[in-house]
């Protein structure tokens, strides 16, 4: 299990050193969408693979027979470490559960907040999604088909925010960012997974605005600088307003 773990790692630093390299700044927001959620997905499914060829290729050559059962050996060791009675859980495993149930824990705890939004606000229904007014509030934010706006925006702001959650609405970014939460439940001290959800946030803001922005440049822009400081939003949802991404945004909608 320890060596499927690390090839994991492995992979997935590969996978993220490409696309930062390669498809970070370019403008298939689609398709940089398509290959970190399936390099992602792939990571956990090649070292299977790999591990395959490598039993099948141990046998016709002796040195890697050896290896093999020295890997083999070495493994046993690691997952036997800090339990000196067979049967009962050794410390790692009893971390990783902790991890686990942490993680568990926060993502719960996540939907229970944006229950309790959904149930405080003020619905109104639109084309394939419902608005949440949120009283005195600045927040901007979706999540599958609800989208949550305090009712501190101006109308003209509220209008330009709403092109831009539906975006998020009907592409489903919100399945993306939970099927990363879900990884990081069992995966919770794998660092690489919060950059394939950091990445994954940025490219569908990216996506989002250039397909909102359609309808007046000029406003768009006013939006995301005047908004700059909205309230920030949990790692579960798709926000409009996130500090750290406006100047991205901004030099992304110029190409």
């Amino acid at each position: 299990m320890i060596a499927y773990i690390l090839q994991v790692l492995l992979f997935q630093f590969l996978f993220l050193v490409l696309y930062r390299l390669a498809f970070r700044r370019t403008t298939f927001f689609g398709l940089n969408r398509a290959y970190l959620l399936g390099s992602c997905a792939l990571s956990f499914l090649l070292p299977l693979v790999q591990l395959d060829f490598f039993i099948h290729a141990a046998a016709a050559y002796p040195a890697l027979d050896r290896l093999s059962g020295a890997m083999v050996y070495l493994e046993g060791v690691e997952l036997s470490a800090g339990s000196d009675h067979p049967g009962r859980p050794g410390w790692l495993f009893i971390l990783w559960a902790a991890g686990a149930a942490a993680m568990s824990g926060l993502l719960l705890f996540k939907l229970y907040t944006l229950a309790r939004l959904y149930r405080k606000g003020r619905k109104t229904r639109g084309l394939r999604y419902t608005r949440i007014c949120l009283p005195e509030s600045e927040a901007a934010f979706s999540f599958f088909g609800w989208v949550f706006l305090g009712d501190a925006h101006r109308e003209e702001s509220a209008d330009t925010i709403l092109r831009h959650e539906q975006v998020h609405v009907r592409n489903l970014h919100s399945l993306d960012l939970l099927f990363v939460e879900l990884l990081r439940v069992p995966m919770w001290f794998n660092p690489l997974l919060w950059s394939y959800q950091r990445l994954l946030r940025e490219v569908h803001e990216f996506h989002a605005d250039a397909v909102a922005v359609r309808a007046g440049r000029k406003a768009y822009y006013e939006s995301l600088l005047t908004q700059f400081f909205g309230r920030p939003a949990p790692t579960l949802v798709n926000p409009f307003f996130k500090k750290s991404l406006i100047s991205k945004r901004i030099a992304m909608l110029q190409k």
